[in-house]
């Protein structure tokens, strides 16, 4: 088996072996994930919220996390508009969540530029199949 191929294989070896954990993560979080209430009613009987407000609202918080945290706040304790103004979208605290979000940024931009890499050396490196096969082989004049 050449260099190359030996290379292609650990590779989708490593990519099926990460969705498969990742199904695996993905089907526990949904088995162990709280029922939603069909409706919530009041005392009196009258429906409050129904269920697609509520996946609405998860969808939001869920969406936004952790600049709709603050969005939300603002929008609960003054007005929609207020929080949609520039001094809260960019305000100090937005850009303190801006720069934390910086180094996981940063972390996935190296490793798919990583992974290019890496396709591309095995593209492109895979032209000289005897030096793969055996790099103490010496061309002959």
């Amino acid at each position: 088996m050449t260099y190359s191929k030996r290379l292609w294989m650990w590779l989708g070896a490593f990519f099926l072996l990460s969705f498969a954990i990742l199904g695996l993560i993905g089907r526990e979080i949904y088995v162990k994930a709280p029922p939603v209430a069909g409706h919530v009613v009041s005392a009196s009987g009258a429906t409050l919220y129904a269920r697609a407000d509520i996946e609405t609202g998860r969808a939001e918080w869920q969406t936004f996390v952790p600049s709709g945290i603050h969005q939300a706040n603002q929008r609960l304790t003054t007005s929609f508009w207020h929080a949609r103004s520039p001094e809260i979208v960019h305000g100090p605290v937005m850009q303190a969540l801006v720069w934390l979000r910086m180094p996981g940024d940063v972390m996935f931009s190296i490793g798919a530029l990583s992974l290019a890499l890496f396709a591309l050396k095995l593209l492109f490196d895979g032209r000289n199949e005897a030096a793969l096969i055996d790099p103490t082989l010496v061309p002959v004049e």
